[in-house]
């Protein structure tokens, strides 16, 4: 096939893609979102600091396990919105609704050479507007499994769901965080608030987040209980070494 032939061929199948890229963004705008950002904020921040300290409670009792759970799911939310926001400023991306957005003026054509900007919005909400160019990632996906991730990792610690014996139970108990953060990711594609990759991208980078906070908190830990092992080999201050012993039996206990 001649190169004329091969760019020909190619060209004829520019109106099906300019075709595919319009209605990908022509989806209506949802006024009354699934997952509010106030629902969000109940599922991905107070349902873990809510749960953990009871999960707590059953299994170790540890104000200082406690301390730094918590203290781990504040860094992985705080850490997974920073660069949430950051790359959905960097990146602008247009959410699937932006043309219902803009609301353009009827008749409005593209120029001969390039592409339309937002002057032919006339749309006056302009933080609805700008807000239709920060697609990419989905923040409720990233937040929602930086919380409940970090749940789900706790409790996979508190259960010893890694030591190999094959618990199916501890399993589903270990998935039930991720099932609620996938449900509140899969509703942002149902409202048109974001395309797939969205979703996926940011359900990966909260889930990264909290797997990464999860591990420095029981890092810390077992840093911790080095320290008070080392410190409590010591032959002088004999009551100070029987309260750091007691220390130790706390940290030692759980993940």
């Amino acid at each position: 096939m001649s190169a004329t032939r091969r760019r020909k061929l190619l060209l004829s199948y520019a109106p099906d893609w300019i075709i595919t890229i319009l209605l990908g963004l022509r989806h209506p705008y949802a006024v009354h979102e699934r997952v509010p950002t106030f629902a969000l904020v109940l599922i991905c921040f107070v349902a873990p600091l809510l749960i953990q300290p009871v999960i707590n409670l059953l299994s170790i009792r540890s104000w200082w396990d406690l301390h730094n759970a918590t203290l781990g799911l504040i860094l992985s939310l705080a850490m997974a919105g920073v660069v949430t926001q950051f790359t959905k400023v960097t990146v602008g991306r247009p959410r699937p609704d932006v043309i219902d957005r803009c609301q353009p003026r009827s008749g409005t054509i593209d120029p001969t050479f390039g592409l339309s900007t937002a002057a032919i919005c006339t749309q006056t909400d302009l933080s609805l507007l700008k807000d239709g160019f920060r697609s990419f990632p989905s923040g409720h996906s990233s937040l929602s499994f930086a919380g409940l991730g970090f749940l789900a990792f706790y409790v996979a610690g508190k259960l010893h769901l890694f030591d190999h014996k094959g618990h199916i139970g501890k399993v589903w108990l270990f998935l039930a965080p991720f099932s609620g953060a996938a449900l509140v990711a899969i509703s942002r594609t149902m409202d048109y608030r974001h395309h797939w990759q969205d979703v996926f991208i940011g359900s990966i980078l909260g889930t990264v987040m909290a797997h990464i906070l999860q591990e420095l908190r029981v890092s810390l830990k077992y840093y911790l209980c080095i320290t008070v092992i080392n410190t409590a080999k010591r032959p002088r201050f004999r009551r100070g070494r029987v309260h750091q012993m007691g220390l130790f039996q706390d940290l030692t206990q759980g993940h």
